[in-house]
């Protein structure tokens, strides 16, 4: 009697569940995809974009067959990102001021205090041409529009690339054993240390890291009874010199253990360094820079217990404001995104940033299903309530004494309902912790939404978002001057020393600067409260 109280009561939090999955028994069972055991799939979107939940599963299309094929992919995602603030208005203003795209600290792409809570622009498109043994792939991305932004700013705001540009080799019987191979060669990402379960995770943040260099990775798996062991390992370089990096190197190698479709666990290094006497040396006798991470991670994947994402990482820097940005981890790309997420201006690159990234997920469908003997595989195609926990910590050591023994953190929750085919109903809280020594920089945010697409499971979401912004009594700030937007900025684009060097300068892109500081103006806030988010996102 009792287990069927819970089960009515399981099943009434779904509303149309019952009347959806009435003849399920007779239904052969729908399972989900296979979780990957190394790195995302290199053909999913880039380390600086976020792609929805669906996005690293196996690609669609075509299978691939002996004779030679052509197949293509794309994925992209359009937001209108408002902001709405309040100015001290003189003739002819109002008082209220918007923004396009929204004036708060966490939207940049880059930085340690974006949490993924309004994700941004991108497009991918990758064109394939091959075989099951071998494929060539190409891609184009952008991670703003030109249509919307050639009249009214510059078309060098489109930011436009090329790339995945390499060939995947794939054996699967290497050489007769039980041995199989993939090799990708060319220009591409690997990516490890995500919390998702097919996607980049709440924070969309790479606790072990994300490359981006022109290379190879080889990896090598095989099977030991229910029990399989992969292990990968990568080289490369890029062409990335200019008046900031010198040209980079990059080693990294993996091991990884999986249990059937339950549990996998990771052990990762990733190191990247420079010997370049070009460019930019400020002494004949600058010493080498090398930026060098450590990690290890797992997931269990436990059914009616819910899903565990856990991981730790050490990065550690070394005069590393010269190594280009090939690796980009905890949301630091390369020597300098660490100096100026972590480390401190002062701290010529030098020091370590421990850090531990959780995630939790749970589906209150999965439960119902369980309860109501409806069939347990029945894992994306009907009524859903899910709810995830997430938050990371990282500990700093600095040759900056302002920024030593500092420590960040992020935590948050979000809950997702999904009663009709077309409609998603869902709610988002995040607090953010920048520094324990300023507790006034923390600010929260608080983001309902919805969400319509065509089907449960479709390739298509129009999101519609409200944000509110919650901020203390000091401004949130990165650890040194990396964007415009940090106030410690203000008076020019670098932080310089008492010699009069220049200790930092901006690495973050974004739109908004100085000018919109009450400090430099006396007329605007420096931040706005209150936020519309309106998307249209697609893969295929």
């Amino acid at each position: 009697m009792r287990t069927l109280e819970i089960s009515l009561l399981s099943c009434g939090l779904l509303l149309s569940f019952p009347v959806f999955a009435a003849d399920a028994p007779d239904q052969p069972e729908d399972r989900p995809p296979s979780m990957r055991l190394g790195s995302a799939d290199t053909r999913a979107p880039g380390i600086l974009t976020v792609p929805p939940a669906e996005i690293n599963l196996p690609p669609t299309g075509q299978a691939p067959t002996e004779d030679l094929a052509f197949d293509y992919h794309g994925y992209f995602r359009v937001p209108l990102v408002m902001s709405f603030g309040r100015r001290v208005p003189s003739a002819d203003q109002t008082t209220t001021t918007i923004h396009i795209p929204a004036v708060v600290p966490d939207y940049p792409a880059g930085s340690w205090l974006n949490n993924n809570s309004i994700p941004g622009p991108w497009g991918t498109g990758l064109f394939s041409y091959g075989n099951k043994t071998v494929t060539g792939t190409i891609g184009i991305a952008a991670f703003n529009f030109a249509a919307s932004q050639d009249s009214a700013m510059s078309a060098n705001n489109s930011a436009v690339s090329l790339g995945p540009v390499f060939l995947h080799f794939n054996l699967p019987h290497f050489l007769g054993t039980r041995a199989r191979l993939d090799w990708d060669v060319g220009a591409f990402s690997n990516r490890y240390g995500t919390s998702g379960k097919y996607d980049y995770g709440a924070y969309a943040m790479f606790l072990i890291g994300a490359t981006g260099a022109i290379g190879e990775t080889l990896g090598a798996e095989t099977d030991v009874g229910p029990l399989t062991l992969r292990v990968e390992h990568g080289i490369g370089g890029n062409y990335y010199v200019d008046n900031k990096f010198a040209s980079t190197l990059l080693h990294h190698a993996h091991a990884f253990a999986g249990y059937q479709q339950m549990a996998k666990i990771g052990v990762h290094y990733l190191t990247s360094w420079t010997t370049d006497e070009r460019n930019p040396p400020v002494s004949p006798n600058e010493p080498d820079g090398r930026v060098s991470v450590l990690g290890v991670d797992g997931r269990i994947n436990a059914g009616i217990l819910g899903e565990l994402y856990a991981g730790v990482a050490q990065a550690k820097a070394i005069h590393s404001l010269n190594v280009g940005p090939i690796i980009y981890t905890m949301n630091a790309l390369g020597g300098t995104g660490l100096r100026d997420n972590f480390l401190g201006p002062r701290s010529d690159g030098t020091g370590s940033v421990t850090s531990i990234l959780v995630q939790y997920d749970y589906s209150f469908g999965t439960l119902a299903r369980y309860l109501s003997r409806y069939p347990k595989a029945y894992w994306a195609d009907g009524p859903e309530l899910r709810l995830s926990l997430f938050g990371t910590y990282s500990k700093v050591k600095s040759d900056d004494f302002d920024f030593d023994g500092t420590s960040k953190s992020k935590f948050g929750g979000e809950l997702v309902y999904s009663p009709l085919p077309f409609l998603s109903i869902a709610g988002r809280f995040d607090r953010v912790n920048p520094t324990n020594k300023d507790t006034a920089q923390s600010f929260s945010v608080i983001s309902p939404r919805i969400m319509l697409r065509t089907d449960f499971f479709s390739h298509d979401v129009v999101t519609i978002q409200y944000s509110r912004y919650m901020y203390g009594g000091a401004y949130p700030r990165m650890a040194s001057c990396g964007s415009e937007r940090d106030p410690g900025c203000i008076g020019g684009d670098a932080l310089l020393s008492p010699t009069g060097g220049v200790l930092a300068g901006k690495t973050i892109n974004d739109l908004y600067g100085k000018t919109l500081d009450p400090l430099a103006t006396g007329r605007s806030d420096y931040y706005d409260k209150d936020v519309i988010y309106v998307s249209a996102s697609m893969w295929w």
